[in-house]
């Protein structure tokens, strides 16, 4: 067993464990991540070596796979919480204007996931807790 190239998991012949990393392709003017459900094309720097080019672009790669991982429990691109909402609307003054009754307009939007300052946040895991319970369960 050895180390994973991008988040330093244990990996074998098979790839990591932790993120999933199957193989990274050099082409021509672009790196291609290879993951177990995933493939993530950058594009190649100039006088870069590819470990300085996994330091540099580390957390972005990381992100995008763990946003994948969170959309397949539920939750939304970008870290988005599915409980918090938000509504926001207004009354529209055409509605007012020709009958004298207001309609209120109302967009239901979530926010991203608060973390630390959340009651279900799981503090030893870095995570939601309901993340936490998906990962257990499958």
């Amino acid at each position: 067993m050895g180390k994973c190239d991008l988040c330093e998991g244990n990996a074998s012949w098979m790839g990591c464990k932790n993120c999933g990393l199957r193989s990274i392709k050099q082409k021509k003017d672009c790196y291609e991540f290879v993951f177990k459900r995933k493939k993530i094309t950058l594009p190649a720097e100039k006088d870069i070596s590819l470990e300085d080019f996994i330091k540099k672009n580390k957390e972005t790669i990381l992100n995008s796979i763990e946003e994948e991982k969170m959309a397949a429990v539920g939750y939304f691109k970008g870290r988005m919480c599915p409980f918090t909402q938000v509504k926001v609307g207004g009354t529209k003054a055409a509605t007012l204007a020709f009958t004298g009754a207001s309609m209120n307009e109302f967009t239901w939007t979530h926010s991203e996931c608060l973390q630390k300052y959340c009651a279900i946040w799981d503090i030893k895991n870095k995570q939601c807790s309901i993340m936490t319970i998906a990962k257990k369960l499958q």
